[in-house]
């Protein structure tokens, strides 16, 4: 029978090597096909080719409704009955005659004497005993073969589902993992950035250290500049009292003249000085008075106690009261100093 038949060797199933086994697809085979199609590599129904995931045979459930069937020896194989086999027994209206047939009309078995008097097969569906039992057998087969592509049908719908599950699981993995990795990223780039932020404050740190030490070092150029200013200042100054020096004469009666008053009063306004002092000092007395140049005339403010000349001031230095006087080799006004008169510092 081919419903009992391997679908691919077209050999019938037994209980050794060619058990029936369930295919994920629903298909059925023998042990000795699939394990032959395992051996040359293949995973697949070699029916609709639909995959398996057997390394052997036995890892494939067996169909026992098959080997059911397997286990009864088929009708050609059987030993020849005789129709006395195949009866329900003694007929209840002709006692001798036994029930061979049955009416599906009445539903009833009948014996032979029944099928000509109360049950004609002209007016009666009648089939024999033998033949009922084979119909009902052959209905039960196709219950079960119905039954058994249902089941099929239910486990390639099962075997669609885990495949959608599993891709679905699959994906799902792939978008944790993809979130994982931009979650670590994230956390790179944060890192990165707090580091930038660090180097960011060192720099503005280092920055403001330069800055600062550049303010001290234009602050030292400046006072340096200064310090250079001062300088050529003082040098100007001495230079006034070297040229003014020349003008002076020290004579042995010690006393001091300017021969020379409009070329004095020349260098005293062209002076880059600002103040020139005369300083005179007693004991423990310290008297100063600022010497100006007025109208041409070169004129002694009072003396006064204990005024100190400005810093950037030229001082001369006298011992007793000075005097204007006329310089009556010249005839012309000259600045009498008498009495031990020191010279400028």
């Amino acid at each position: 029978m081919a419903d009992i038949e391997c679908e691919i060797c077209f050999k019938s199933f037994n209980d050794k090597d060619r058990k029936p086994r369930n295919l994920p697809c629903g298909h059925v085979c023998c042990s000795s096909c699939l394990s032959e199609s395992i051996s040359r590599g293949s995973h697949n129904c070699s029916t609709c080719r639909s995959p398996h995931h057997a390394s052997a045979a036995s890892d494939l459930p067996v169909n026992f409704y098959i080997m059911k069937l397997v286990d009864q020896p088929p009708i050609t194989e059987r030993p020849k009955e005789s129709t006395d086999d195949f009866n329900g027994g003694n007929c209840p209206e002709h006692k001798s005659s036994y029930l061979y047939f049955v009416c599906r009309t009445h539903n009833i078995q009948i014996c032979r004497e029944c099928t000509v008097i109360a049950h004609s097969p002209s007016t009666c569906d009648v089939i024999s005993f033998k033949a009922q039992i084979e119909q009902r057998r052959s209905d039960m087969l196709k219950e079960l073969n119905a039954e058994i592509s249902l089941v099929a049908e239910s486990i390639g719908h099962l075997n669609d589902y885990e495949t959608s599950k599993s891709n679905d699981v699959k994906y799902k993995g792939n978008e944790i993992e993809r979130l994982l990795q931009e979650i670590d990223e994230d956390r790179e780039a944060s890192d990165k950035a707090k580091k930038a932020k660090e180097e960011s404050t060192k720099i503005q740190n280092s920055l403001k250290s330069v800055k600062g030490t550049l303010e001290n070092a234009t602050k030292k150029i400046e006072i340096t500049e200064s310090c250079s200013a001062v300088k050529e200042k003082v040098r100007s100054v001495q230079i006034w009292i070297e040229d003014t020096m020349k003008h002076f004469d020290f004579k042995l009666s010690e006393q001091l003249y300017i021969k020379d008053p409009k070329s004095f009063l020349r260098m005293f306004r062209n002076a880059k000085c600002e103040k020139v002092y005369v300083v005179q000092q007693s004991g423990s007395v310290y008297r100063s008075a600022e010497l100006r140049v007025k109208d041409g005339m070169i004129v002694l403010n009072a003396l006064h106690k204990n005024i100190q000349p400005p810093q950037h001031a030229v001082t001369i230095q006298v011992s007793h009261f000075l005097d204007l006087d006329m310089n009556t080799d010249i005839n012309e006004p000259a600045l009498k100093i008498r009495n031990h008169c020191q010279g400028p510092f």
